[in-house]
């Protein structure tokens, strides 16, 4: 089953580059698909590969140069409810971080009826075993029951370190993947600033370390490669499907992941 939100509601909050308040409202669509509406152009962009711009620091769709940015806490949370028909009216230019995760998200959208729309769930299934690599970062998927991914990141001379996680379990997803905030070094603040970068971050939504320390408190010891796995569950399903394979993923960002999402939907989309 594949659903929708039963009624219109809203949620605002700030972005976290710009820094601006901000406000989404997700209203029932009755067909599949979702697509975001910009109140400011009134321009709708689908939820669609083709649209998606991919920056390091997020995941953003583009259209007739309107932009929507940093969609991937968003889609991981949509992903998990298993919605996939739905509008979403934005009023400014990027969702809202809330607490830097897609905790709060998802305990809002529950808080609200979703309603059945169709039985057919658009999955895109690995069915033969591929790679992709750039420089030293990589993917390596193999056919699974369902979806399966080994993460490891590396950050040298920090506190994160090499960190390894495994998300075996679409039921793990509430308690050990959506809790986990966006992180970043304390000593890039200063030039991501100058590049209007990060004016929303905040160390209660996001986990802040320097070279030696934590500056804010991990939920979690491995905190930071749970959030790249949540990146990597709403960037795969920006392509519009619901992915079954077993992922291997290596020093990965969300432009090597829309790349790799972009080989699949190529070698395994019907």
């Amino acid at each position: 089953m594949v659903y929708t939100v039963n009624n219109s509601f809203s949620i605002e909050g700030t972005g976290i580059h710009s820094g601006k308040k901000v406000k989404i409202t997700f209203e029932p669509k009755n067909t599949p698909g979702i697509v975001f509406r910009s109140c400011a152009t009134h321009v709708e962009i689908p939820l669609k590969l083709k649209y998606i711009k991919p920056l390091n620091l997020g995941t953003n769709l583009e259209k007739n140069g309107v932009w929507i940015k940093t969609i991937e806490h968003l889609c991981a949370v949509l992903w998990f409810l298993k919605i996939s028909a739905l509008y979403i009216v934005i009023e400014g230019e990027e969702i809202p971080i809330m607490d830097g995760s897609g905790r709060e998200l998802l305990e809002i959208i529950e808080q609200h009826k979703l309603r059945k729309i169709t039985k057919e769930i658009k999955t895109l299934v690995i069915t033969h075993p591929i790679h992709f690599t750039h420089n030293d970062s990589f993917f390596f998927a193999l056919p699974h029951r369902h979806l399966y991914i080994n993460y490891t990141i590396n950050f040298p001379n920090t506190p994160i370190g090499t960190q390894n996680y495994i998300f075996s379990k679409r039921s793990d997803f509430i308690h050990s993947i959506n809790p986990n905030r966006t992180f970043g070094n304390i000593n890039d603040v200063e030039k991501l600033h100058a590049a209007g970068l990060a004016l929303g971050a905040t160390m209660e939504n996001a986990l802040v370390y320097n070279a030696e320390n934590y500056i804010s408190t991990p939920r979690f010891n491995n905190e930071a490669v749970r959030h790249k796995i949540l990146d990597l569950l709403g960037d795969l399903y920006s392509s519009g499907y619901f992915v079954q394979g077993k992922i291997f993923a290596y020093k990965t960002s969300h432009i090597l992941n829309n790349k790799f999402t972009k080989l699949l939907v190529r070698h395994f989309s019907i």
